[in-house]
């Protein structure tokens, strides 16, 4: 859990848009959107992991209902990436966000070696998203046009 500087609806149309995602988080190498839907989109994403693994790859699902977004891998390099975040408004345009996520890059590790691989993912999704709060408050305080 934890409480972002933006509305509930600016969180979850920002991690709704996945083409957004090599600007936010910084493990985010390229994003190519596959399909599209007002509440979904299919999207190919690759990431770049922390030595010995490399650049992965995920084929993402993104579901968008009401206030959660919710992402699931349907194929790919990454053995399993799956999360969801829950976003409910709070007074000064704040936000309180519950969020989880599970990484698994698919490679032989020890349980606890995987466990610290997901913490790094989690903290780095905070920090990230924060940054790119802070840098962008205003594009992300306004509600995009219809296109």
């Amino acid at each position: 859990m934890v409480d972002l500087d933006a509305t509930a609806a600016a969180i979850v149309r920002l991690f709704a848009n996945v083409t957004r995602y090599p600007d936010i988080f910084a493990t985010i190498k390229r994003v190519d959107i596959r399909s599209r839907t007002p509440a979904r989109s299919v999207a190919y994403v690759e990431a770049a992991f922390q030595w010995p693994l490399g650049d992965r790859w995920v084929q993402l699902e993104t579901v968008v209902t009401g206030d959660r977004v919710r992402w699931r891998r349907m194929d790919g390099s990454i053995r399993r990436f799956e999360g969801s975040l829950v976003a409910t408004d709070l007074p000064a345009g704040r936000s309180r966000v519950i969020y989880d996520a599970i990484v698994d890059p698919g490679w032989a590790a020890p349980g606890w070696l995987t466990a610290w691989l997901e913490s790094r993912v989690e903290d780095a999704l905070v920090a990230d998203t924060r940054r790119y709060l802070r840098d962008h408050a205003d594009e992300v305080a306004e509600r995009p046009s219809a296109r």
